[in-house]
């Protein structure tokens, strides 16, 4: 025989509660678990940006600004090389804010030409037609580089460009124009190149 259980209101009560608790204790774990996970396999491990940092930290004056092509490369090559500055660092609606143009610029010299406004489809036109052949593609890549030099000396400062395997036409030009001369290219993923003005 079962022996007699006698549940009164205040035991379910206090039942309840403490399971709700429970509760809640085990979802917000479970979620700051899931969220420490997810931030910690997002954007570049520090390590990638160790050569190219540590190029940067060596090879550069105290202050010279880098024209980076990702503000979300900012941290890890602040971590290497504190004593540079970076175009850009913050989000990037904070650049958009400061200056309109110099954003557009900065936006759009990564797909390989120089335009201060958000829709460029002349440009972008221009520049489809002309990289498709070798001849056209020389003088792009001379035209548009030398626009890009000037640009990053005059607007921004710079004599330092960072950029990476993923913008291959902008690449492209900086690897076929005068004013450009690669000066880091150590792991084949991140690239540095000198501007001569």
């Amino acid at each position: 025989m079962l022996p007699y259980v006698f549940f009164n209101t205040k035991t379910i009560k206090r039942g309840i509660v403490v399971g709700f608790l429970i509760m809640i204790a085990y979802l917000f774990t479970t979620n700051l678990i899931t969220l420490q996970q997810m931030i910690a396999n997002t954007g570049s491990a520090p390590e990638e940006f160790q050569g190219v940092g540590t190029w940067l930290d060596s090879n550069t004056e105290k202050g010279d600004i880098i024209f980076n092509l990702d503000w979300g490369w900012f941290p890890q090559l602040y971590y290497y090389s504190p004593d540079s500055y970076y175009v850009a660092g913050m989000e990037p609606r904070s650049f958009y804010v400061y200056d309109e143009a110099l954003y557009w610029k900065w936006i759009h010299v990564r797909y390989g030409y120089v335009c201060s406004v958000e829709e460029c489809l002349d440009k972008d036109n221009q520049e489809t037609i002309a990289l498709r052949n070798p001849t056209t593609s020389k003088a792009w890549y001379k035209t548009e580089g030398d626009a890009m030099a000037a640009m990053m000396v005059n607007d921004f400062k710079t004599h330092y460009v960072m950029s990476s395997y993923q913008y291959p036409t902008l690449n492209e030009i900086l690897d076929n124009n005068k004013h450009f001369k690669k000066v880091y290219g150590g792991n084949r993923k991140y690239y540095i190149y000198k501007i001569d003005l």
